[in-house]
């Protein structure tokens, strides 16, 4: 199942975030940067895995 989030924010100072479509880092991915947020486009209402990088 995945998550229906739309939109994303980084409150972090030091690590970039990244949401992606699939299960364990695989498919279309969207990029969070430091101190931002926003809609997101690639995985919008369709995102199942989340990683600090």
């Amino acid at each position: 199942m995945k998550n229906n989030a739309a939109a994303a924010h980084n409150y972090s100072d030091s690590y970039l975030a990244t949401v992606y479509y699939n299960s364990y880092f695989k498919g279309p991915r969207d990029n969070i940067y430091l101190r931002s947020g926003g809609n997101l486009s690639k995985t919008y209402n369709q995102n199942a895995s989340f990683e600090w990088s």
